[in-house]
């Protein structure tokens, strides 16, 4: 049987197109397929009616044009198409906003500001998101938009990213839109010489590894699952090749990689940024909330009253979530098993882990594995 040919129209300058690709390239149906990268010169626009399915993860009008003149089986992954009889595999932006916001309320920031891009559907989606979450705790939040891609370090746009950020009050927690326009951010804030991330804080969205590690400070980002969008973007294809209609999959967004860049406690209280450090720097071991009220010299019912005041919720939640995030880390990170993670976490046994994961998360230990673990699908 002859190979299908499968137009890759998808971004390869990027480590999330690249992602994407080795999610497409783990599922068993790409042995049947003859993969042509858009990004390497295998395709042209004008080949599109030559292929015999097409992943599509682009918003430049006139391609999204021809991918829809074309008559063949597509996969969008933009959303961009906005037509029936193709497949849709996205992310829920929304939730990536309200995870971002909760990550700022955990370290204490009331003033928030959101840098949105301009002509990028799911710049708006995770606008949305946030400002729902944040508005339920941030005195102030603030709001600007620039252009996905720049040309030239001096160009108009950085100067005028560096005036918006000149005029946010600090300390300010500020959510990018991607982790490159959060790479701008970083470099405008040492321009002002506002010290990250004690004065910003600065998150961005997608976990680029090539981005998010050789920034100054290391950037922290909402994990996007590019892998697992790519396997299920060829799941989707895979099976309106064989002749069934089309799927709309949209994956969870359940995790942040904190780095350098949000590493700062904003809170007002003393007390509570005490109380934080101390349970941050404990968490893997066997201690309950008198413990804590002993090393800080203060009563239970204090601590207790100053928590719920402060974050909403008492000491016993907050090293609960604590616990939680440092278990989704080495799910995601390493390949130990639920045991040694529930242990190591201070969680105790992998029953509780599970149990607790699907609670806050929605997902299994299992399945948040294969979604965001760092191994593509096998």
């Amino acid at each position: 049987m002859p190979l299908k040919r499968v137009a890759f129209l998808v971004d390869l300058s990027n480590s999330f197109g690249r992602k994407i690709l080795e999610g497409v390239h783990s599922h068993p149906a790409r042995h049947n397929w003859m993969l042509l990268a858009e990004s390497w010169g295998d395709v042209g626009w004008e080949d599109l009616n030559q292929v015999d399915g097409i992943l599509v993860d682009h918003e430049e009008p006139e391609l999204v044009k021809l991918v829809r003149a074309s008559q063949r089986p597509i996969v969008d992954l933009s959303g961009a198409l906005e037509q029936s009889g193709c497949s849709r595999v996205t992310v829920d932006y929304a939730q990536v906003g309200r995870v971002a916001a909760e990550h700022l309320k955990d370290r204490g920031f009331t003033n928030l500001a959101y840098l949105g891009l301009k002509r990028w559907a799911a710049s708006q989606q995770i606008a949305a998101g946030f400002l729902q979450n944040a508005a339920e705790f941030a005195q102030k939040i603030e709001r600007h938009k620039t252009l996905r891609r720049w040309s030239g370090q001096n160009s108009r746009h950085l100067e005028e990213l560096t005036g918006w950020l000149a005029s946010l009050p600090v300390p300010c927690g500020i959510l990018a839109a991607d982790d490159v326009t959060a790479r701008r951010v970083l470099h405008a804030c040492r321009r002002l010489e506002r010290p990250v991330p004690q004065q910003m804080a600065v998150l961005g969205v997608g976990d680029y590894e090539m981005v998010t590690v050789i920034t100054d400070p290391p950037l922290s980002s909402v994990i996007v699952p590019a892998r697992e969008i790519g396997f299920q973007a060829a799941d989707c294809l895979n099976v309106m090749l064989n002749g069934d209609g089309p799927r709309q999959v949209r994956l969870p967004i359940a995790s942040i990689a904190a780095r350098r860049s949000t590493d700062s406690l904003a809170w007002a209280d003393p007390l509570i940024c005490a109380a934080l450090e101390w349970l941050n720097e404990h968490s893997g071991e066997s201690l309950r909330v008198p413990a804590l009220a002993e090393h800080l010299s203060v009563s239970r019912r204090l601590l207790e009253q100053r928590f719920r005041n402060t974050l909403g919720h008492g000491p016993a939640e907050q090293l609960r979530r604590i616990r939680l995030r440092r278990a989704g880390d080495l799910l995601r990170e390493t390949d130990l098993n639920l045991d040694r993670i529930a242990k190591m976490s201070g969680l105790g046994t992998a029953e509780h882990l599970c149990v607790l994961f699907r609670q806050y998360t929605g997902l299994t230990p299992g399945s948040y594995r294969t979604m965001l673990s760092q191994h593509p699908h096998h």
